[in-house]
């Protein structure tokens, strides 16, 4: 009679680890869906590192700008359309433009 118990006890152990299984390697939530988001993961990483250089070579222009006297000049000029005193501002017109306009 105490093998017959331990049989039905092994039994249901036996059930239990196979549906555990199941639950693990072939449903939505078990590793499917880890590999899912790994490749997930592994996108954003690389989507982060481009946006770090992007912010580094920023930093680096910036910095640039900042040390440079002709470039605060040349974006002065060019960005903001300033001028030096004594000197004049001419602006060439195409004929392209001008239909534009109109």
């Amino acid at each position: 009679m105490g093998w017959i118990k331990r049989s039905w006890l092994l039994l249901i152990l036996i059930i239990v680890f196979l549906f555990l299984q199941y639950k693990l390697w072939l449903s939505g939530d078990g590793m499917k869906h880890i590999h899912v988001l790994k490749k997930e993961l592994n996108t954003k990483q690389e989507g982060l590192t481009a946006a770090k250089q992007r912010n580094q070579q920023l930093f680096e222009q910036v910095k640039h700008i900042k040390n440079s006297s002709e470039e605060i000049e040349a974006h002065a000029r060019y960005d903001l359309g300033m001028i030096k005193s004594g000197e004049e501002y001419l602006q060439v017109v195409t004929p392209n433009q001008q239909e534009k306009k109109s």
